[in-house]
């Protein structure tokens, strides 16, 4: 397996050792990202994983080089500062995790069913781009509610879930927005992605309801 890791050459050097230890046997590194572009990734032939060491690109940077990774259906992992990702973590992040940096939670949430609703709403516009055969567009909003929600700085559920719930239940979740991108890649049927979307959602609710009957905060950080 190949990936590409973008940033500054201080900030690599652990996540090569992860990857290089969890069965990548080409890592390449760009520093900035400025020059990232369809071209770009194409000359480092088929890659299995994009990483994008946040704080050492910019915001617009980021945005763009994120949904060229879509197109090319490259998995993206946002590396932020302090967040140690372990080989364990990695190997089950890989199959389907993919990020948007396009995406915010919406200030004045004070309940995860909150956050729940947040991320309904932004399926459902995946679903009527979808409808109306933006698929592409569709895809990128299910990552940003996956990343820009669910995987939020200001409430990061899947921390929550996995946390307070169980690992099994955040990877489950996490597997159904990677199924949805999936679904919609292959060009499944409206009422198949319409299914999953549902299903997706209910539950997402169903995780928020016991995070608030725990008692969890909203923030995580």
């Amino acid at each position: 397996m190949s990936a590409l890791i973008v940033g500054k050459e201080a900030h690599i050097g652990a996540v090569c050792e992860i990857l290089m230890g969890s069965g990548f046997n080409a890592v390449y590194y760009q520093q900035g990202g400025e020059e990232i572009d369809n071209a770009c990734l194409r000359g480092y032939g088929q890659l299995d994983m994009l990483i994008l060491m946040k704080e050492t690109i910019e915001e617009s940077d980021i945005r763009g080089i994120f949904k060229q990774a879509v197109r090319l259906d490259i998995p993206v992992v946002l590396w932020r500062g302090g967040m140690m990702m372990h080989k364990k973590r990695l190997k089950w992040i890989l199959p389907f995790m993919f990020f948007s940096a396009t995406g915010m939670v919406m200030a004045g949430q004070n309940n995860w069913v909150q956050v729940a609703d947040e991320i309904e709403k932004a399926l459902h516009d995946a679903m009527r781009s979808y409808e109306t055969g933006k698929t592409s567009e569709a895809m990128e909003q299910v990552a940003d509610a996956y990343f820009g929600i669910f995987e939020g700085e200001k409430a990061n559920m899947e921390i929550a879930v996995r946390r307070f719930i169980s690992l099994k239940k955040a990877a489950e979740l996490e597997k159904g927005f990677s199924d949805l991108r999936k679904a919609m890649f292959n060009k499944a049927p409206l009422a198949d992605v319409k299914r999953q979307i549902a299903a997706l959602v209910g539950a997402v609710k169903e995780a928020a309801g016991k995070l608030d009957g725990k008692g969890v905060k909203i923030s995580m950080e």
